[in-house]
């Protein structure tokens, strides 16, 4: 079996020391630690995780950014996340349904024994293939790192749509002659040809959608799973 890299990030150095220790007698696993997301998200480029287990809150660039950036790299890794303040979290943790939150204090082993699970499903399951970001992807980023971003949107059916997000949250969008809350479910609600992401330069000054990304996705999930 191949070697299954699992990236560890953890400031408090006698948690890391255990928690390496006893994970790195899982099968075919190596321990990556890190004690700075930095250094976490400069190894990603040459050596893909199969798991990331990271605590949320580290000195200088926190576990919350750090998965945000590492879903860039590698879109379909798993995430198990430590934090002992969810609530500080709470807000951009809602909306991410792929990031599983273990509150401290909890046990080693159960942490194990839940990542042997996942890195047996990952195995059964082989590599994942790429596929493009969609819509839905890019609104679960910005949101989780509060970001200023403009989503430019090509539809299968020829349409092009605009998504003005400030702060991880929807605040405009406009489909060919629709606009606002009628444009965005059209778009979430059809497949994306192409999305692309550019910087928000200019921050509107009106909020035309006033329901947060949160209340968006959860209540088109809600759809979905009435039909």
């Amino acid at each position: 079996m191949a070697t299954r890299n699992l990236y560890l990030l953890e400031d408090d150095a006698d948690l890391r020391s255990l928690a390496a220790r006893v994970l790195s007698g899982l099968p075919s696993v190596e321990v990556l630690e890190f004690d700075r997301a930095e250094t976490a998200l400069s190894r990603l480029p040459t050596l893909a995780p199969t798991l990331v287990i990271a605590d949320l809150e580290l000195p200088g660039m926190s576990g919350v950014e750090f998965i945000s950036r590492a879903r860039l790299v590698c879109p379909r890794v798993p995430v198990l996340v430590t934090t002992g303040s969810r609530s500080r979290f709470d807000r951009q943790l809602r909306c991410l349904s792929f990031v599983e939150i273990w509150e401290k204090p909890f046990s080693i082993q159960d942490l194990r024994d839940r990542a042997r699970e996942v890195l047996k499903a990952e195995a059964a399951s082989g590599p994942a293939a790429f596929t493009p970001f969609g819509v839905i992807d890019y609104l679960q980023m910005a949101s989780f790192g509060n970001r200023d971003l403009v989503l430019q949107v090509w539809l299968s059916d020829g349409r092009t749509g605009r998504l003005e997000i400030v702060g991880g949250e929807i605040w405009s969008c406009q489909l060919a002659e629709l606009r606002d809350l009628v444009a965005l479910k059209e778009i979430l609600e059809h497949p994306a040809a192409r999305v692309e992401f550019f910087p928000l330069t200019d921050i509107p000054n009106e909020r035309e959608i006033t329901s947060s990304t949160c209340q968006v996705l959860l209540e088109l999930a809600v759809a979905q799973d009435e039909e």
